[in-house]
């Protein structure tokens, strides 16, 4: 029997839906983690936008095409902050973010034929070690969809990523500065640890001398940060109920730099956020300037209801618009500039596919890589740096390094 995890949204979500997808696989279940013909379906729904809640309810139409006949359960963040949209639906069982893992019991009651245990996961594990969020961002309905803040202990994080087969993990969390033991003793803990090792998104203030300098001693961290900066006008954080400023923001961009000369630096920024004058955002586009990030992910404000930012005066659309094209030049300038800084550099990679006659994989840094021969999925390879190409950078593979 084929079921099928869909899931909308952040890297908690898929760690959650993974976990659970494994859980199934155990149970005797043929899994997926693509939406595909299946007999049972599971969306893991997103509400971080209103039209991430329409797109998590236009998931029901969209799998029942596949299967009219599927069972179809729902669980995530849409289905915690609005469960009526979804019973009214065509769908077996819904829950929200804290009751998720109850949709392991309703599988538990449904009688597997055909059984498999064949299932392949990604190789790029997702460890969740936090959950819940109590910092009430006005844009954000978070907090009030993952209302309870907890942590696991380092001994079971630990535990389960010297435990698990994949060579890469990616350490999530709804909000990771949040993590109660402090995420520097987590990393001092797994120095010993042969894998590569990734951080989910980080609010700036995570970031310190400590830290920096726990990861600087893990042998294979991978230095990819992404920050949630959202904007870098002192104002708009202000307004945004963001606790640093913008000078706060580049001070940690340095120091960064200072330990990882070459890491790659994303951020999130909103723009044409509520109250946001011209004069805020050109004091957004100067440090956005200053920061120099290797990519940003932009996004132009939509509103959210229920929050605090819907009651403010908006910004027009086709500002925030422009706005944010405007930014989008210089991310592209930066990714640009970024990927040709590598040229000639040598690196590892860790090959995640094969496709249009290329292996595919990612360098430490995050740099999508292309190497135009077949390698094994889930090998390390060195490399060296060739030529840009479309999203990555052409490679060549080393034998030595």
């Amino acid at each position: 029997m084929k079921i099928s995890f869909v899931t909308l949204g952040c890297r908690t979500n898929e760690a959650e839906s993974r976990y659970m997808a494994r859980e199934a696989a155990k149970m005797g279940y043929d899994v997926t983690l693509n939406m595909e013909k299946a007999d049972i379906f599971v969306l893991n729904t997103c509400s971080i936008t209103s039209n991430a809640d329409a797109k998590s309810r236009q998931l029901i139409s969209r799998v029942l095409k596949l299967n009219s006949n599927a069972k179809v359960y729902v669980c995530g963040c849409s289905s915690e902050n609005n469960r009526d949209a979804f019973k009214k639906q065509n769908i077996n069982f819904v829950c929200g973010t804290m009751d998720k893992y109850e949709i392991l019991n309703e599988l538990k009651k449904v009688k597997i034929s055909n059984s498999f245990n064949n299932t392949k996961f990604p190789i790029r594990k997702l460890v969740k070690i936090q959950d819940g969020c109590n910092q009430f961002c006005s844009y954000c309905i978070v907090p009030y969809l993952r209302k309870k803040v907890w942590s696991r202990t380092i001994e079971d994080i630990v535990n389960e990523i010297d435990n698990s087969p994949e060579p890469e993990i990616n350490i999530t969390g709804i909000n990771l500065y949040l993590f109660s033991e402090g995420l520097a003793n987590l990393i001092k803990a797994l120095k010993h640890t042969t894998k590569r090792i990734r951080l989910g998104s980080l609010d700036p203030r995570t970031l310190d001398e400590t830290f920096l300098i726990a990861l600087e001693n893990l042998k294979n961290f991978c230095p990819q940060f992404h920050l949630s900066v959202q904007n870098l006008s002192n104002a708009v954080l202000k307004n945004m109920n963001r606790h640093y400023t913008a000078q706060d923001v580049l001070n940690k961009i340095e120091l960064i730099r200072k330990h990882f000369n070459n890491a790659f630096i994303a951020c999130d920024i909103i723009a044409g956020f509520p109250l946001e004058s011209e004069e805020n955002f050109k004091e957004c586009l100067e440090n956005v300037k200053k920061a120099n990030f290797s990519y940003m992910h932009i996004f132009p404000y939509s509103v959210r209801k229920g929050t605090v930012a819907e009651k403010m005066k908006q910004v027009d659309t086709k500002v925030k618009r422009d706005r944010a094209k405007i930014l989008g030049q210089i991310n592209e300038e930066n990714f640009r500039a970024y990927r040709l800084n590598q040229i000639g550099k040598t690196e590892q990679v860790l090959i995640e596919e094969f496709k249009n006659g290329f292996s595919i994989g990612h360098s430490k840094n995050y740099i999508k890589c292309y190497i135009d021969k077949k390698c094994n999925v889930g090998e390390i390879v060195n490399i060296q740096f060739l030529e840009i190409k479309n999203d990555g950078i052409i490679v060549k593979t080393l034998d030595n390094m």
